[in-house]
């Protein structure tokens, strides 16, 4: 996602995470993968001249991002761009929904 919004000029970006080790290696404070090609283009990407606020969030409350990740398990790895929520997650959006109001 990051090269996404880089791609098409974000420069301001938030950046969620349910993976207390990626939200390392993203703000840097974890060396547990550096020199892997993963990384290597993480840290390319962080160090662009832009804004990246990353923030850490408990799994049970990114569940749409969580099942969405679930269902990419078994496909090839690319980027999709979704213009409408799958059908798998719209029970989950209505939840979020009314913890929101």
């Amino acid at each position: 996602m990051l090269r996404h919004a880089w791609r098409i000029g974000f420069r301001n970006v938030e950046l969620e995470t349910d993976s207390l080790e990626a939200f390392r290696i993203v703000t840097r404070s974890s060396l547990t993968l550096s020199g892997t090609l993963l990384v290597e283009d993480i840290m390319d990407l962080v160090s662009r001249p832009w804004n990246i606020n990353v923030f850490h969030v408990d799994r049970r409350k990114n569940a749409v991002a969580d099942r969405l990740a679930t269902m990419s398990r078994d496909k090839a790895i690319d980027e999709s761009i979704l213009d409408r929520p799958p059908g798998e997650v719209l029970d989950l959006l209505k939840q979020d929904s009314f913890r929101i109001q």
